[in-house]
Formats: structure tokens, sequence, C-alpha cells
């Protein structure tokens, strides 16, 4: 998401758990980062420990109309293409 926030020229990237892609009907997630796990370590740890340049994603986990949802926020890539375990993922979501 860094890296096409940059490639689109936006300053974030969003992913959304909770909301039905097709009708965009609130209906909830079970998806907790805050407690989510990687194997034995901390979902949030493990991928700050993974991405290349480290950047400054963020988790929010909120309730909508009664249910949980969790937004993560990405900032663009700064300068060059974030990396996941030396991986550049790109192409993802452009229209």
């Amino acid at each position: 998401m860094a890296n096409m926030a940059a490639l689109a020229g936006k300053a974030n990237g969003y992913a959304v758990w909770g909301i039905e892609d097709g009708s965009h009907q609130v209906v909830g997630t079970s998806f907790r980062p805050s407690t989510a796990k990687r194997g034995n370590e901390d979902l949030v740890n493990w991928l700050i420990r993974l991405l290349t340049p480290r950047i400054h994603f963020q988790f929010h986990e909120l309730e909508y109309e009664g249910h949980p949802v969790v937004l993560l926020e990405v900032p663009r890539a700064p300068g060059r293409p974030v990396q996941l375990q030396g991986i550049e993922f790109t192409g993802w979501l452009l229209p």
C-alpha cells in the first residue's frame, strides 16, 4: 500500500476490515491487530521488523454502527519502494 500510494500520488494508502466489498455494508470483523500474532510474535512488531525502510503505519480499531471495524493507514513510500522481507509489492488496486 505504501508503494501504491506513492505511485498514485497519494499521502496514504488504506485497508479496511469489517466493510463488505460489494455493498459497502458494515458487517464487522473479528480481526484485532492489537492482539493478533504471527507465530509467537505480535503482528505489529512482526511487520515493523520485516519492512524496509521502516514506515509508520497505524491500525485503528473502532466501532461503527455498532460493529467492530479496523482501518490500516499506511504512509506512501518515502522516496524508494517499501519491501516486506526484501520483496517490493506494487500493482495492486490500480484503476
